[in-house]
């Protein structure tokens, strides 16, 4: 009975270890490249949740995160991904065109004010299947916001009736006719390029978030900020659907209980964090001046760029009735439900 009793616990524990202590060349590692720098807010954020997936996934693999840009950018992310140079990316999809008009619904003006509740109402949107074909691709890990975005110039404009034709930097087509509402010339460049293009004069000011100007040092070159929610920039943690399918079960359990709406929300209050912060910072600097757009001029704003939403419903595919949900699911989650 003895003999029975021990070479069934022996068996056990085999298995067990078989499960716990995979070798290393059976480890599936899965690279990230985080966009920032290494020691960066956001690279700590995703070093920490990197810490977790590896904690939970019983030595079936290993998320290995490469900051800066050596191995993929805003650019390229998405085709990295999909040709598994890197295994999970962190991307907007503002810069891969045509691929997520539906998802551009958070990038209207004035529909988002509050960054995480976004971040959530986007999340449940995804899983409401509306926004499947657009995602067929990959598997979003999660969703978040970027933070609302923001007029920031080199400088105080003559007016603020309009953009007086203002060089302004933008993503994607929404940013671009909102932009041509307002009276400015929408120049396309990437986050890496925000700096330069400030600083040489090719622009007078982009429409971006506060939690850009740390890892692009956007203070040292844009000194006046208009604060009017004019569109947000969605972000995605994404892997390639093959790639995903494909893991051990127990990294891709590690994963998924590191994902989803409770990331998204964890996450979407990151970057509202973060954008406060730099907020702060800049108005206490004296070379800068932070403005809220006066109520009668955010309303005139508005009536501006009503033709850009009217446009971008009828335009797009199903694009009415996500508005109306991203809406409804947006006004939810700020109810707290």
């Amino acid at each position: 009975m003895k003999v029975r009793w021990f070479a069934a616990l022996t068996i056990v524990m085999i298995v067990a270890l078989s499960v716990t202590a995979l070798p290393a060349a059976a480890q599936v590692k899965l690279l990230f490249t985080s966009m920032g720098p290494a020691g960066s807010t956001f690279g700590l954020f995703f070093n920490a949740w990197a810490k977790r997936v590896n904690d939970a996934a019983q030595g079936s693999g290993v998320v290995e995160v490469r900051d800066g840009t050596m191995l993929a950018n805003f650019s390229n992310v998405y085709e990295r991904v999909l040709d598994d140079v890197v295994q999970i990316g962190f991307g907007q999809q503002a810069f891969i065109g045509g691929k997520f008009p539906l998802t551009e619904v958070v990038g209207l003006p004035f529909v988002v004010k509050d960054n995480m509740i976004g971040s959530i109402a986007l999340w449940r949107l995804y899983k409401s299947g509306l926004l499947d074909h657009e995602y067929s691709d990959i598997v979003p890990l999660w969703l978040n916001l970027l933070g609302p975005t923001y007029l920031h110039l080199t400088k105080a404009p003559r007016t603020l009736d309009n953009l007086d034709g203002l060089k302004i930097r933008v993503t994607g087509k929404v940013n671009a006719l909102m932009v041509q509402r307002l009276g400015g010339a929408p120049i396309s460049l990437s986050a890496e390029d925000m700096y330069d293009g400030l600083q040489r004069g090719t622009i007078d000011g982009a429409i971006t978030s506060w939690s850009a100007f740390q890892p692009f040092h956007l203070a040292d070159v844009a000194f006046y900020h208009v604060v009017a929610p004019l569109g947000t920039a969605p972000a995605m943690f994404f892997m390639a659907r093959k790639k995903y399918d494909a893991l051990p079960t127990p990294l891709r359990a590690a994963l998924d209980a590191n994902s989803g709406e409770a990331q998204s929300r964890a996450a979407g209050e990151a970057w509202k964090q973060e954008g406060l912060a730099a907020q702060a910072a800049v108005a206490a600097n004296a070379k800068h001046k932070v403005v809220d757009l006066p109520p009668t001029q955010s309303a005139a704003w508005q009536i501006q760029t009503k033709p850009v939403i009217d446009q971008w419903a009828a335009r797009v595919p199903n694009g009415q009735k996500v508005l109306d949900t991203y809406r409804a699911l947006y006004a939810a989650v700020g109810a707290g439900r």
